[in-house]
């Protein structure tokens, strides 16, 4: 399970609290940890740099709906941004959850980009 935190131009943005901060609130519910972290470059042109468009935040859960149940709330509480992703297996299936203006859209399927196939 992963989650895909949109990186904002907001100089008060919390750059890499969120782990830690995510980490606290899965520990609290004896759900799971994150076990690593990393940004992603987005779109860039030729021999033009690439910003950062989003951080991926690595998790081990015991239990993939109760540690969603958790995170739903707990991103939002920690000012998660719109756009932020939840990517999980359930049931065979690569899905994500997207927060939005009106709350988490939940059980989306993963658009499947060319080559191969990583599980998560």
């Amino acid at each position: 399970m992963f989650v895909k935190v949109p990186v904002n131009d907001d100089p008060d943005a919390p750059l890499h609290q969120r782990e830690v901060q995510l980490d606290e609130i899965l520990h609290a519910a004896h759900i799971g940890n994150v076990i690593g972290w990393g940004d992603s470059l987005g779109e860039g042109m030729f021999h033009r740099a690439r910003r950062v468009a989003f951080t991926r935040i690595d998790l081990e859960v015991l239990e993939t709906e109760a540690a969603l149940t958790v995170l739903h709330a707990g991103l939002v509480r920690i000012g998660t941004p719109p756009g932020t992703e939840i990517h999980y297996t359930l049931g065979g299936r690569d899905l994500m959850d997207v927060y939005g203006a009106a709350g988490w859209l939940q059980g989306q399927p993963v658009p499947q980009a060319a080559g191969p196939r990583v599980r998560r």
